[in-house]
Formats: C-alpha cells, sequence, structure tokens
C-alpha cells in the first residue's frame, strides 16, 4: 500500500568486481579491474559512498536527481594502488547544496569530472585529499548557468605526502542574468615535497548582465614542490556575434556554437558513449529547455530525463 513516502532508487545490475552493501555504500573489490563505465544510482536521502580497495580500477558515472534538496553528499575513498574515475552530473537542480569529499592513498590515482547544469541555487564543494606518497588527484568541472541561475562551486586539491600530483580545471559558460562564482585551491602540506601541480579557470561570459567571480589559491608549506595557476573570464563581444551574423548565422545559434566550442574539450575526456551523450542531451535542455518540451521534471522545470537511468 502506497504510503506516502519517496521509493528507493531501483538496485543496478552490477558488473563483477562492484558490491552494494546497502545504503548507498558501494566497493570495488580489491585488485578487480572493471571494464567500461558503471551507473550507480544516488539514493538522495542519505550519503552516497564509494570504497575502492587495494589495487582495483573502475569508472563510475553518478547522476544527482532533480528531486534532491538540501545536502548531499558524496565520499570516495581510494585505498594504495586503486584508481577511480568519477563522473557526477548535477543537471536542473533547485536549491540544493553538494558535498564531495575524497582520499587517495599510497598511490592512489582518483580522476573526478563534475558537470554542473543550471540550477536555481546551487552550492557544490569538493575536497580531495592525498593522504598517502604518490598518489594523484585530478579535477575536471564544466559548468553553465544561465537565466536567473545561482552556482557557487568551489574545487581543493591537499596533498598531504611526498610526490603528489593532479591538476584542477574548471571551465565553464555564465549568461543572462546568472551568478557564478568559482573557487579553486591547492593545498601542499609540510610533507607534500616533490609534489607537482596545477590550477587552471576558465570561464566565458555571454552577457554583461551575468555575474561571474573566478578566485584561484596556493598554499604552500614546503619546498621542492611545482605549483602554478591560472584564471580568466573572457567575454563575447557584440562584434563577435555581429560576424556570425553577417555569415547568415542567428544570433542564439551563434551562442550555442560558442558554448558548445568552448566546453567541448572537456567533455571529450569522457570516453564512455552511452555517458557523454546523456550528458550532451542533458546541455541541449539547458540551452533551449523547449528541446525538452512536452517532457517536465518531477521539480517543476521542463526536463526530459533527468535522474533516469541512461538509455
Amino acid at each position: 500500500m502506497y504510503t506516502g513516502r519517496m521509493m528507493p532508487p531501483p538496485s543496478p545490475v552490477l558488473p563483477s568486481g562492484i558490491r552494494g552493501d546497502g545504503d548507498g555504500k558501494w566497493t570495488i573489490e580489491r585488485g578487480k579491474d572493471v571494464p567500461g563505465t558503471t551507473t550507480l544510482p544516488w539514493d538522495h536521502r542519505g550519503p552516497v559512498a564509494v570504497r575502492a580497495e587495494e589495487g582495483s580500477r573502475a569508472t563510475l558515472f553518478l547522476a544527482v536527481p532533480a528531486t534532491a534538496g538540501g545536502e548531499q553528499i558524496l565520499g570516495a575513498d581510494l585505498a594504495a594502488g586503486s584508481s577511480l574515475m568519477l563522473i557526477v552530473l548535477a543537471a536542473g537542480l533547485g536549491e540544493v547544496k553538494i558535498r564531495q569529499r575524497i582520499t587517495a592513498g599510497t598511490n592512489a590515482s582518483c580522476r573526478l569530472l563534475n558537470v554542473t547544469l543550471g540550477g536555481k541555487d546551487v552550492e557544490q564543494d569538493v575536497c580531495a585529499t592525498v593522504e598517502g606518497a604518490g598518489g594523484t588527484s585530478a579535477v575536471d568541472w564544466v559548468f553553465h548557468a544561465a537565466g536567473e541561475n545561482t552556482q557557487r562551486l568551489s574545487a581543493r586539491n591537499v596533498f598531504l605526502a611526498r610526490e603528489g600530483g593532479g591538476e584542477i580545471a574548471m571551465r565553464g559558460v555564465a549568461e543572462g542574468r546568472a551568478a557564478v562564482r568559482c573557487n579553486g585551491m591547492v593545498e601542499i602540506g609540510e610533507e607534500g615535497g616533490g609534489t607537482g601541480t596545477y590550477l587552471r579557470q576558465d570561464v566565458l561570459m555571454l552577457d554583461a548582465t551575468a555575474k561571474v567571480d573566478a578566485v584561484p589559491g596556493l598554499e604552500i608549506k614546503t619546498n621542492d614542490v611545482r605549483a602554478g595557476h591560472s584564471a580568466t573570464v573572457t567575454k563575447v563581444s557584440p562584434e563577435e556575434l555581429f560576424y556570425f551574423a553577417s555569415r547568415g548565422i542567428p544570433e542564439e545559434k551563434a551562442r550555442m556554437m560558442y558554448i558548445r566550442g568552448f566546453l567541448g574539450e572537456m567533455l571529450g575526456k569522457i570516453e564512455d558513449d552511452t555517458v557523454r551523450r546523456r550528458i550532451e542531451r542533458e546541455m541541449e535542455i539547458t540551452l533551449d529547455p523547449s528541446a525538452s518540451l512536452p517532457f517536465r521534471a518531477s521539480n517543476g522545470r521542463a526536463g526530459t530525463a533527468r535522474g533516469d537511468t541512461l538509455a
């Protein structure tokens, strides 16, 4: 009998080497090399936790459901010698805070790709801590905000042991009256000698009415490191749009071409065709909401299959 409570997402069919431990907890088993990309459900009723055991290797895709609100938490713990790629999609959300916490042990390697599209008021922050020597953490972040969207995005890499590595790359577009703040921070502790890292932030501002802040930071407590940062905010001038118009390309189409070109390189890092198409579909909805009609997401916004399983 229906009780009025939201049902949990259906359990996925897991490949060999990944097991579900209940309550949103997932484990990549020791020494297992899981092929392809595994899609896991995001149960917004509680924290989502991933554990990569020693010597394991996997790529995981998770989509934050459109109905998610309050505080959402994703944790990932990488044991020694493990390798994990996480692809996280947050599209068409309402008011939500998303916390992502990653720890990496000795010689562990983590790559995170965040894709944040739209959202009424989205606060999303990543903190990746490399605790073991030779560990790496790379964070790539693609974002797009339009209309009255507000996004506050923060990415932080912390290196506490020797010979660490990995970059942060944040790349996004703001248009309309959207407000975006993207903070990037790299911290290297006293035991982090020999670490090499870089922070890069690139934002395309399509309208003068958009508000963009790109704030990079470095905190280094030791010598013998290679670290740097850069931040750019690029504005599209009326003359550039006129160039397209003079060749018969309408302004709206020209703007979409700019956005696709600006973000396409980073999305090209997604090797799985199904996942990449899913994200590209979500981006098309963000750029042109009418493309999703007559469907409507459960949060009242136009949408197609946001939060659904991959097709």
